[in-house]
């Protein structure tokens, strides 16, 4: 069964539009039944700064909630080896 979570992307433009490419490339390669691997690279100390927040509703009001991004080993190869799907 299929779930849903809403997000919100801040960030600058073009790398907006770099996320949402990347996003085509994730949701063309499940609709083919296609297994790739992609090469990102991320340049964080430039304008590469994505935020992400989660979406959601309190009291019927709209509330973003930051992804916890604490603990994450950038210098961890383990950590930037990911999978998506089965």
């Amino acid at each position: 069964m299929n779930k849903s979570f809403d997000i919100r992307v801040v960030g600058q433009e073009p790398e907006i539009k770099e996320f949402i490419n990347l996003c085509k490339v994730i949701q063309s390669l499940g609709r083919h039944g296609a297994n790739r691997t992609i090469k990102l690279s991320v340049d964080g100390d430039g304008s590469g700064r994505l935020a992400f927040f989660g979406i959601g509703k309190e009291e019927g009001r709209t509330k973003y909630t930051d992804f916890n991004s604490n603990g994450i080993d950038v210098d961890s190869e383990e950590a930037l080896d990911l999978y998506i799907g089965e």
